[in-house]
């Protein structure tokens, strides 16, 4: 077994691996500079498993993948997926698809995972740490008029669960319990955690 140590190389930089908006606005709030770099992973073609192993699995791809293009950076790479009674609900892949969802979350309590991962490469070898937050999110009952309205606005395309919960899909939810960053996409606090453990922190962003 190689062991890797990004504690014995000079961190160039910190890179998140996506294009993310909201991603890229809560590692912002940290203070922490860097770049973003897409991963390219295609998600679909992960087979599904459990909801937590799923995120993992696809946080440490995006990371690893980016990482061993940029070596001495640290990577920080994020999957989330919603989950209703252990199906995972992806991205919608048209409105029908949409539909549905809606249809299986209105009303009831449904959970979001998000993974995160970071690493480090260094002659080819990844150092990698990773962790998964999660929240639990009630809606209210929707009625199907209004679903097919919001679905006709087309922000459920592209959002895990078909609904975004800054914009119009905020009237959908009664409460959320739980890491409220796991469900903007980033757990931050998870995030700075799983950094520290390659020595970088916030004595390493004053300095």
């Amino acid at each position: 077994m190689i062991i890797c140590s990004c504690r014995t190389v000079l961190i160039m930089d910190v890179i998140l691996a996506t294009g993310s908006r909201p991603k890229r606005e809560l590692l912002e709030t940290t203070g922490i500079p860097f770049r973003c770099v897409e991963s390219g992973i295609d998600e679909r073609s992960y087979p599904a498993t459990y909801p937590s192993d799923y995120v993992v699995k696809l946080a440490i791809a995006k990371a690893e993948k980016v990482a061993r293009a940029n070596e001495g950076s640290l990577v920080i790479g994020a999957d989330t997926v919603v989950s209703e009674r252990m199906i995972i609900l992806g991205k919608p892949k048209n409105n029908a698809d949409a539909l549905a969802m809606l249809q299986l979350l209105s009303g009831r309590t449904h959970t979001i995972y998000t993974g995160v991962a970071v690493c480090c490469s260094v002659a080819g070898v990844c150092a990698t740490k990773s962790s998964v937050s999660l929240a639990n999110i009630t809606f209210r009952t929707i009625g199907p008029r209004l679903m097919s309205r919001y679905i006709a606005t087309g922000e459920p395309m592209g959002k895990a669960g078909a609904y975004a919960y800054q914009g119009l899909g905020a009237h959908f939810i009664e409460k959320i319990e739980g890491d409220y960053h796991a469900v903007q996409g980033l757990p931050v606090f998870t995030t700075l955690s799983l950094l520290r453990e390659f020595d970088y922190g916030l004595e390493q962003i004053l300095d």
